[in-house]
């Protein structure tokens, strides 16, 4: 999707900048450039937004019997997507 110079005026020049990225930001960017002669189109460059990993929503305390079972889930955020690391017992706070 072409970069509007309303809402960016570097779109115009021979540097785009962009500033206070967000992950919408995140992507494949070329240039097109034209004159009365023709137009060309650059190769893409990757633009990639990282990130740190943080847990949204944590684990719940749960009193479970012995012999019953236990599930511990959690909600992760973060670019690239991080992944997550079961039973490691913390120890008590």
């Amino acid at each position: 999707m072409p970069i509007a110079p309303a809402d960016n005026p570097t779109a115009t020049n021979a540097t785009l900048l962009i500033t206070n990225v967000t992950l919408a930001q995140d992507g494949f960017y070329d240039v097109l450039v034209s004159n009365p002669i023709g137009t060309a189109i650059s190769a893409a460059a990757r633009l990639s937004i990282l990130l740190r990993p943080a847990v949204i929503v944590p684990p719940l305390d749960q009193t479970v019997v012995v012999g019953g079972n236990f599930t511990a889930s959690i909600e992760l955020k973060g670019n690239p997507p991080p992944t997550s690391s079961s039973g490691v017992k913390a120890p008590r706070p």
